[in-house]
């Protein structure tokens, strides 16, 4: 009996262009004044900000933010299609920004995309 041919799989195909499709952002906030309270309240509007935008801006997450009180500023983390699309959630939850930065994350002395 002749052998067959391996079997052809696109099972995980769709996981892995949602990855590709995705890449790290960084927004970079200059913010005088900002306090833990602010930054909290800051973070769930961009969280509410990014689950109602996604429909529409293709694949999204808010990574959540860092905060540098003693240099006022305040970094908001995301995955997305592209810089605009972190623009474009950051001024729909009213948080003004400075720039948006593409990414790449470091693990464990691995380099990964983000």
């Amino acid at each position: 009996m002749p052998s067959q041919p391996p079997r052809r799989s696109v099972a995980g195909m769709d996981a892995k262009e949602s990855k590709e499709a995705r890449a790290g952002y960084v927004v970079e906030c200059f913010w005088p004044g900002v306090t833990p309270a602010a930054h909290e309240d800051a973070s769930r509007r961009l969280q509410t900000a990014a689950a109602q935008l996604e429909p529409e801006l293709g694949p999204l997450v808010y990574l959540g933010s860092l905060l540098v009180p003693e240099d006022e500023v305040v970094f908001l983390q995301f995955e997305a299609a592209d810089a605009d699309v972190c623009r474009t959630v950051a001024t729909v939850a009213g948080i003004d920004y400075e720039r948006v930065v593409k990414t790449v994350r470091l693990s464990g002395g691995e380099r990964q995309q983000a």
